[in-house]
């Protein structure tokens, strides 16, 4: 599933709502592929090895694709048709979100 960044989120009226299939938590996050530009002043290698980098303004996301689902339970699956790995449930969507 991907999507442009700019775009709200997804409207749930109507919708069968998923769950962890693991605790049954509707408690959700994604896991997101991410597509973005970010200028820098420079980037460079510190003694211990690691990268540095010194980003100039902000970083400008242009698309994410979800690729994986998890839970707070510990569940976890990054694949394909990962919504499959989800329970269907008769929770409505909340009213705010």
């Amino acid at each position: 599933m991907t999507k442009p960044a700019d775009l709200p989120g997804p409207q749930l009226d109507g919708c069968t709502m998923l769950a962890c299939p693991e605790c049954g938590s509707l408690d959700l996050s994604t896991v997101e592929d991410i597509t973005a530009t970010g200028h820098t002043f420079g980037i460079g290698r510190a003694p211990d090895g690691s990268v540095r980098i010194a980003w100039e303004g902000t970083v400008e996301q242009h698309t994410q694709t979800t690729v994986g689902v998890q839970c707070g339970c510990g569940f976890f699956y990054r694949g394909t048709f990962w919504y499959e790995r989800l329970v269907r449930t008769d929770e409505r969507p909340p009213q705010e979100y």
